[in-house]
């Protein structure tokens, strides 16, 4: 799989001649960027291009470092339904992957079992129901604290999808951490479509501040299902997990049900509330500011309309926050 990416990747670049081809592909299974440059089968510019899709897009919040062999690691991946969770299991699966059947009748709903080979361990992967299903809700929820206490784990990947308001995407990542804050020493974020980013690095120094300023001391991995690349892909996040201890989760009934059934969806509403009574109080601060440059001759005629298209853009902001129930 990660052969056949490649070898698009270069074809997109209308490189014919099979030895000029096999020179790109070597080079860049050799990870030599000097290298490539230097062949000159390219312009600069070109094989730059070329060097970040086969890269892919993957940031950090943290340096991180591999922490002492095992055999065997594990981590479970939970998120919203469309973060982009079941597209990175799947990314990850390819010449030196295993796909594994789910693991018992009551999890077989859930989840496959992925298994990476990385540096000679073994990292296990399970993929879990998407935590905003609509339909059958309670059924979703029971299966994914069965998958959670299934076994100990060493790391909670949550997957949240790429949001250019970085307040909005950190109060995702609170509310899906909700449901396992007994364990939020073992989570891993994970932000997915961040090829959407138009300033990576501003974007990835905001919401590090943001977290700090919430005592948030977990690692973020910021990658793209579009732009990837499987083997650094499959190497950062083993390093990642290599560093936690494998602990075993237990949730109590009362954590269940108010968690992740009507807790959760009352948890879900009373972040977007606050955050649409924030952009409420924001507009009328913003129009009065509009209404100082006018000049006096003018205000009698266009204080009314700014107060009419106020009036409708406040009544818009609540019906987007109830479309949303």
């Amino acid at each position: 799989m990660a052969d056949q990416r490649l070898e698009s990747i270069i074809s997109d670049y209308a490189v014919l001649d099979k030895g000029k081809f096999d020179t790109v592909k070597k080079h860049l299974l050799a990870e030599d960027l000097k290298g490539f440059i230097d062949c000159g089968i390219f312009t600069k510019k070109v094989a730059m291009k070329i060097w970040e899709e086969h890269q892919g897009i993957l940031y950090l919040r943290n340096p991180v470092q591999e922490g002492p062999y095992k055999l065997s690691l594990s981590a479970i991946i939970m998120g919203t339904c469309g973060s982009g969770k079941t597209a990175l299991m799947n990314n990850m699966v390819g010449s030196n992957y295993d796909s594994a059947p789910s693991m018992i009748s009551q999890t077989r709903n859930i989840q496959c079992e992925r298994i990476a080979y990385v540096n000679g361990s073994r990292l296990r992967l399970y993929d879990t129901p998407g935590t905003t299903a609509l339909d059958e809700v309670s059924k979703h929820a029971t299966l994914l604290k069965a998958s959670l206490t299934f076994r100990p784990y060493n790391v909670i990947f949550i997957n949240v999808k790429y949001n250019n308001r970085g307040k909005e995407l950190i109060h995702e990542m609170m509310m899906q951490t909700n449901m396992v804050k007994a364990y939020s020493k073992n989570v891993v974020y994970l932000v997915s479509h961040f090829d959407q980013a138009k300033d990576p690095e501003g974007y990835i120094t905001g919401i590090s501040e943001e977290m700090n300023k919430r005592d948030m001391l977990q690692q973020v991995v910021f990658y793209s299902n579009e732009y990837w690349n499987q083997l650094r892909l499959s190497t950062t996040l083993y390093q990642i997990v290599s560093n936690y201890p494998e602990t075993r989760i237990f949730i109590s009934e009362a954590e269940f049900h108010q968690n992740f059934r009507i807790g959760h969806i009352d948890e879900r509403f009373k972040q977007r509330f606050q955050i649409t009574f924030d952009d409420m109080k924001t507009l009328p601060e913003l129009y009065i500011q509009a209404a100082y440059q006018i000049a006096p001759a003018d205000r009698a005629k266009i204080l009314p309309e700014m107060a009419l298209d106020l009036k409708y853009r406040l009544q818009e902001t609540v019906d987007n926050l109830f479309k949303q129930q």
